[in-house]
């Protein structure tokens, strides 16, 4: 993202800067605060359909205004920010089995996107290059690439899987990794507010709160 002769593009240039030095993330709210920045995000997510499926209480795109970016801005400033529970269902898997599909609020998906830029920036540098996920313009595509430039003579290859990874996160254990690297607590304590919110069971209309795991996406 690109913030020509911005203050936000100055928020970001200290940000690689402290990164740089090795030192530790301390302005991701500053930068989160920043209308300008939540109305990129917006802008990066509003064309994507799945983002137009609704919450529990039916809240789409519809009516967002800049008002709305300058209220939600403020609520990170002095902690009030709250996330609204996510819709939760169900699809079925090749092998029979279910697999749940967590969809947030359509203007928490905002907030989400904005959380997601500053910890790429943050922890994309980490990753090793036979990594093609989660990671910019990286995915199957590029791991077939991969394999067939560096494996081109191998005649076996190893599936596997991790059984229920992302059920099975422990929060307190993520927030002390991202600690490591992040010394910004509203930011931290965000996550942290997204990692326990509840889930609403589209079949059942109840909600669930999130001891451990998070949504896969």
């Amino acid at each position: 993202m690109e913030f020509k002769g911005s203050a936000i593009k100055d928020q970001f240039d200290i940000l690689y800067k402290d990164l740089k030095c090795n030192k530790k993330a301390n302005n991701l709210t500053t930068i989160l605060s920043n209308t300008e920045f939540l109305i990129e995000c917006y802008s990066n997510i509003k064309s994507k359909p799945d983002n137009m499926t609704s919450s529990p209480d039916n809240e789409t795109f519809g009516e967002i205004n800049k008002k709305w970016f300058e209220v939600v801005c403020n609520s990170f400033r002095n902690g009030s920010f709250r996330f609204k529970p996510s819709r939760r269902t169900y699809t079925l898997k090749n092998n029979g089995k279910l697999r749940s599909l967590t969809m947030p609020s359509p203007r928490d998906k905002i907030v989400q996107e904005g959380m997601r830029i500053l910890l790429n920036v943050i922890f994309e540098k980490d990753f090793k290059k036979s990594s093609h996920a989660f990671q910019t313009n990286k995915g199957c595509h590029t791991a077939l690439t991969q394999v067939r430039m560096q494996f081109g003579r191998v005649n076996w290859f190893v599936e596997g899987n991790i059984d229920q990874q992302f059920p099975s996160i422990n929060h307190s254990v993520l927030i002390e990794l991202l600690r490591e690297k992040i010394q910004d607590e509203p930011f931290i304590d965000l996550i942290y507010k997204y990692l326990k919110v509840s889930c609403g069971e589209i079949s059942e209309e109840v909600i669930k709160p999130m001891k451990i795991g998070l949504a896969q996406g």
